[in-house]
């Protein structure tokens, strides 16, 4: 019989091996701050033996004198980790580098490993001044600025960039800067020192190292100075000495309540100082009026040496010379004011005050109005002041100082009271006080005249000037002969003091129920500057107050006046008038107003925004207008007006931007004629500006005349164009600082070759016959108008004779004046004559047989002998009666088009009314033949943008601020015009408008069949539109 078994032999291990480190090399750098047991590193190692032959043990054997590491075995692990066992300071040489041998064992077997150990140093000592005190010797208080008083050195144990460091001064040792230190420790004066503010000076001289963290050292330097005789005596107090008039002389003046004695200080030590000695100056010496008394022991009296009499002279200013005892001696000039005490040696009388309030929106706080006014020549009298029989309620009376106090929201009115005035020895006096409350509307601030005054105040401005009237009444006069409106129709509401002798007056002026427009007084005023500044005996400086020219807005898109109205009044008093102003404050808005403007809601208008009677409606972009068909332009404008060749039209001033756009179309078949003019309207003073801007035909070719302030620049097209043809033309100027550029009809008519797809450097275009550009003279670099802008002429019944100007008037239509986005309302200038809204030769065009012939949904835009018509958003058509098929789409469908004609290669427009909360979807896509050009109108994060390629790359357009996925209705529009982009939101205007043009390729040839709604063509990339 056989049989099986299994037999298991165990190996007993011999430990044979010897164990290794993994690693072949070691190095580490640990810094000098680590902390005791902390880990410098980690070493492995292997043993082929098993069980409790391959338990190794790590030791440091060689290389650490100090005993500075230890190990600690992992004998499990088969690993070992080295650790700091004591502090390391690498200021000792021999704590820098260690070069240690480490061991690793088993029971029988064992391998060594050097290791480099390297310390890097720790930012652990400060910097140290030897000495930290330094007293320096005396230096004299005039010592020269740049002189230097001493040099630190500091010095720093650690190393490298630990051991380099900067000086500098505590900044509370030195307030003043008075001193600097330099990178080497040489202290230095660097401002004039006066030993009368600080004799001595504790400088803290500061070492900073440029370790991690900077640690610090610090010495401080005394340095006291000696005096110079650099200040002259001057006297001990505030002396108010008062000589009673009416008193026998001579009498000793007493300089204060207890002394008759002057005396004099100096602030320079002593040996620069007393004795002092007194004199009057010798222009005053001979004069009888006071003796000036040296005692000769460092004091002096004065003596009045005659009677005075308040009444004609209130003070006396008595130059006094005080000199010191220094060597050499210095003398000084000082004024001792003597004020001639009143007595009441006169009767007052009765007065007449008119006081005039303006109360905004009828809204008044309570306010004190003035002091009633009762003449009197004296006027140190302690007065009483009562009522005298019935006064309103809406007044109080401070009895004791006279003055009259109006309650809040007193309804407009006039009030009539008395005030009986007593001061105990004299026979009573009853004054009469009339006060006007006059309502001032929104309606006359907005439509105020203003002007700027030089060297006057708003006291001078209304007082009575001895036997001659006020600056307030001959202004009232003036402005009621100039402008034909009687005087009670002029209301001047405010008086500014806005700096020192300069006064702002703002006025308004009702006549034949409306108030006048600004524009209008400012260009009569304008043009008779000189006569009103004879006439007031004052210098003008400012015919429509405009902060602008001093304005630092250099830097941003351009600058405003506006206008703030406080709620706080402000009240000019003086005798026999007090004027309640209605606080105006004129401020310069940095920015381009007419791009910047944004739409708030019609409440928060002071009048209505929207032009001619139209309504305005709210939306949650702000307000917006409801204009009838006729009235075009984001505010209803009346955007058309006609001149007869003898006439003008007078428009509020432009205010460009800085990189401004001016834009006007015209129509004529006169060759010679002024298109519009902004400028002078009278000869020029030294101060006044001579900017202007002039577009003129002369011989039938446009000519730009334009003054940044230093100098004439004339662009005119060549002479071969002419535009007195019966046909709308357009010219606009651009203007980027000092460069100018003259176009007319957008180049549209100019040849441009284009090998489409081939390149920008395949695009060539000829604009020698509609375009000319220049720059300004001088150093000049912006148009600061402030004056009234003429539209179709000038105003011939005005002394100026416009130098400028080779004609003066203009025969034809003028529309779409357009500055900045901002479109002119010509429909109610401020003036005009000979001219009339509208333009008859071409709007007769657009009346068939008495009816619209675009109907009651279309603009229609006339020619000489025809008519186009412009559909109101949702109607098409001839007449604009056929209604536009409204889409609903899903976010996966598309409208594709299919053109009957091709369009314009250099023109694209396109009006859309859109619906959607989505934010990202294409509104409509257009593509060339090829689909290497295109334009797509889209919404891109929610807002609307345009991007295209017409040939020469990729570009884009955007119009921020306003989003249009918020799920109301907006009406868009894209204009372009070759590569000139204009996105319109809403009607457009302001915020809501953007133009920019971007490339140099100006053509696309669109595909009649690529013409997609909602989508992009091709469609692969999904943009859908999702809504209406």
């Amino acid at each position: 019989m056989t049989g099986t078994g299994t037999a298991t032999i165990q190996i007993k291990d011999v430990n044979d091996h010897a164990p290794w480190f993994t690693d072949h090399s070691c190095v580490a750098k640990i810094s000098e701050n680590m902390e005791p047991n902390a880990e410098v590193l980690q070493l492995a190692a292997e043993d082929r033996d098993t069980g409790e032959n391959a338990q190794l043990t790590f030791s440091v054997v060689s290389g650490d004198q100090e005993q500075k590491f230890y190990m600690v075995s992992h004998k499990q692990e088969q690993r070992g980790t080295l650790r700091l066992k004591k502090r390391l300071d690498y200021e000792r040489h021999s704590e820098q580098r260690f070069n240690l041998t480490l061991k690793v064992e088993d029971l029988d077997f064992s391998s060594l490993l050097h290791c480099v150990v390297e310390v890097e140093d720790f930012n652990d000592h400060t910097p140290v001044f030897i000495p930290h005190f330094l007293s320096l010797a005396p230096l004299p208080e005039d010592v020269a600025v740049g002189t230097s008083v001493a040099r630190l050195v500091a010095s720093d144990s650690d190393s490298g960039q630990n051991s380099e460091f900067t000086y500098s001064l505590l900044e509370e040792s030195d307030p003043e800067g008075l001193f600097s230190i330099d990178k080497s420790g040489v202290l230095s004066v660097t401002q004039p020192l006066d030993r009368e503010r600080t004799p001595q000076h504790h400088l803290v001289v500061i070492a900073t190292d440029h370790g991690v963290p900077p640690l610090t050292g610090s010495a401080t330097v005394q340095l006291p100075l000696l005096d110079v005789n650099d200040n002259g005596p001057e006297f001990e107090a505030a002396y108010l000495p008062v000589v009673f008039e009416n008193v026998v002389g001579p009498q000793v003046v007493k300089l204060n309540q207890t002394s008759t004695l002057l005396h004099a200080v100096d602030r320079d030590s002593p040996e620069n100082g007393p004795p002092f000695h007194f004199t009057i100056s010798s222009e005053y010496r001979h004069i009888n009026d006071f003796y000036l008394q040296d005692n000769l022991n460092g004091t002096a009296s004065l003596t009045a040496l005659r009677t005075f009499d308040r009444e004609r002279q209130k003070e006396f200013l008595i130059p006094i010379v005080m000199s010191d005892s220094g060597r050499p001696s210095r003398t000084v000039t000082s004024t001792l004011t003597v004020t001639i005490g009143d007595q009441n040696d006169h009767a007052h009388a009765a007065g007449e005050k008119n006081i005039f309030i303006n109360s905004h929106r009828g809204r008044m706080p309570t306010t004190v109005l003035g002091k009633v006014f009762s003449p009197d020549p004296d006027d140190w009298d302690n007065k009483t002041y009562v009522f005298e029989g019935h006064v309103p309620s809406y007044f109080i009376l401070n009895k004791r100082t006279g003055f009259l106090i109006i309650k809040e929201n007193a309804p407009p009115g006039t009030y009539h009271f008395q005030v009986r005035v007593s001061d105990g020895i004299w026979p009573d006096a009853v004054s009469t006080v009339a006060v006007h409350v006059r309502e001032l509307r929104d309606e006359a601030i907005y439509n105020s005249g203003s002007l700027r005054l030089a060297d006057i105040t708003a006291k001078e401005f209304i007082e009575l000037r001895g036997k001659h009237r006020s600056r307030y009444d001959l202004l009232v006069d003036f402005l009621s002969e100039m402008l034909s409106v009687p005087p009670d129709g002029i209301n001047v509401f405010s008086l500014m003091d806005v700096r020192e002798r300069m006064l702002d007056v703002r006025f308004a002026v009702h006549a034949a129920e409306s108030f006048l427009r600004a524009e209008r007084m400012h260009g009569y005023l304008a043009a008779h500057k000189q006569k009103l500044q004879s006439f007031l005996q004052v210098s003008v400086l400012q015919v429509r107050v405009d902060e602008c020219p001093g304005s630092e807005c250099a830097g941003s898109g351009g600058c405003t006046s506006e206008l703030k109205v406080r709620d706080t009044p402000t009240v000019v008093d003086c005798g026999t008038m007090s004027l309640v102003s209605v606080t105006v404050e004129s401020t310069a808005v940095c920015s381009c107003t007419g791009r910047d403007q944004s739409h708030q809601s019609c409440a928060a208008y002071p009048r209505n925004p929207c032009f001619n009677g139209s309504v305005c409606v709210d939306t949650q972009h702000g307000y917006r207008c409801q204009c009838p068909a006729q009235l075009e332009g984001p505010e209803c404008q009346q955007n058309r007006r006609s001149f007869h060749g003898n006439g003008y039209a007078w428009f509020p001033p432009m205010t460009p931007c800085f990189e401004s756009h001016v834009s006007l179309e015209f129509i004529t078949d006169v060759a010679d004629g002024l298109l519009l003019y902004s400028g002078p309207l009278a000869q020029l003073q030294a101060w006044d500006h001579e900017d202007f801007m002039a577009l003129e035909l002369v011989d039938g070719t446009p000519t730009l005349k334009i003054n940044h302030g230093s100098g004439t620049v004339v662009l005119q097209l060549p002479s071969n164009v002419n535009v007195a043809d019966r046909r709308w033309h357009r010219l606009d100027v651009r203007s980027n600082s000092k460069e100018v550029r003259f176009t007319l009809d957008r180049c549209s008519g100019a040849a441009v070759m284009e090998m489409e797809g081939l390149g920008t450097w395949l695009t060539t275009e000829d604009h020698s016959t509609c375009e000319v550009t220049g720059v300004t003279p001088n150093t000049d670099r912006h148009l600061n108008m402030s004056q009234v802008l003429q539209l179709g002429g000038v105003n011939e019944d005005i002394p100026y004779i416009y130098p400028q100007l080779q004609h003066k008037h203009f025969t034809g239509c003028i529309r779409n004046l357009v500055v900045d986005s901002k479109l002119y309302d010509l429909g109610s200038p401020a003036d005009s004559q000979s001219s009339s809204p509208g333009c008859p030769a071409t709007d007769s065009s657009c009346v068939n047989m008495g009816f619209p012939s675009c109907g009651r949904r279309g603009r229609c835009h006339g020619e000489w002998g025809s008519f186009s018509c412009q559909c109101v958003p949702g109607y098409t058509g001839h007449g604009c009666e056929e209604e536009v098929p409204e889409f609903s789409l899903d976010g996966h469908s598309y409208v594709q088009y299919q053109l009957a004609s091709p369009l314009p290669a250099r023109r694209t427009w396109i009006q859309v009314l859109v619906r959607t909360r989505k934010h990202n979807s294409t509104i409509i896509s257009v593509t060339s033949k090829e689909q290497s050009e295109y334009l797509r109108l889209e919404i891109f994060q929610g807002l609307l943008c345009v991007f295209f390629n017409l040939g020469d790359g990729d570009y884009n357009l955007t119009l921020p601020t306003y989003r249009l996925d918020n799920g109301e209705w907006h009406e868009v529009h894209l204009d372009r015009h070759d590569n000139e982009m204009t996105l319109r939101l809403d009607g457009g205007g302001g915020q809501r408008e953007v133009t920019g043009s971007r490339g140099r390729s100006r053509e696309i040839v669109i595909d009649p069949s690529a013409v997609i709604l909602g989508n992009t063509f091709p469609s692969e990339i999904n943009k859908s539109f999702q809504g209406e």
